[in-house]
């Protein structure tokens, strides 16, 4: 029987492209917080 872990990797691996689909737009609006902390670090 394949563990959790396996399940989950399988599952993420398997759904992946709607995963990313689903979540690029919250990725897209993160780009300019990353940009602006590594701006305040640097």
């Amino acid at each position: 029987m394949a563990s959790k872990m396996e399940v989950l990797f399988q599952y993420v691996t398997f759904n992946f492209p709607a995963i990313a689909m689903n979540f690029s737009n919250e990725r897209l609006s993160c780009i300019p917080l990353f940009i602006g902390l590594n701006g305040w670090k640097g």
